[in-house]
């Protein structure tokens, strides 16, 4: 699937003003001309990370979407012993205390593509996410 034919499947899934903001994202990023080294580019929102480590980690966006949404409607705020917008347990995966929430989102998701490689399934390995993993 091509990077348009992603972001026409994302705009579907979430705020449409947030899926033209991630297609204008994708559209110019590592272009020297519009991106030089030399600037820092904003941090993106959290809808936006969460569509990125989707993507790297080979899972549909919606689902991973999905997850954040029922997780921490894709706040950063803590629930318990959970951190992140994908609401991962600093009991069972201390590292992710150190983490920013770039980096915890990855993570989530490196952890949910795990699961779905090991049993086949998203069902199954949304269960395993959602019982604290």
């Amino acid at each position: 699937m091509t990077i348009w034919g992603k972001f026409v499947f994302l705009c579907s899934a979430y705020n449409i003003a947030q899926g033209l903001w991630l297609a204008d994202h994708l559209a110019i990023r590592g272009n020297p001309l519009v991106d030089p080294p030399c600037v820092q580019r904003p941090a993106l929102p959290i809808p936006a990370m969460i569509v990125e480590a989707a993507l790297r980690e080979g899972i549909p966006p919606h689902r991973l979407l999905w997850l954040a949404w029922e997780e921490s409607r894709y706040t950063e705020q803590p629930t318990g012993a959970n951190l992140g917008p994908l609401q991962i347990n600093r009991h069972s995966w201390p590292q992710v205390v150190r983490m920013t929430t770039q980096e915890r989102i990855q993570f989530g998701a490196r952890l949910y593509a795990r699961w779905h490689r090991q049993t086949g399934s998203w069902a199954d390995a949304l269960r395993i996410y959602r019982t604290g993993h």
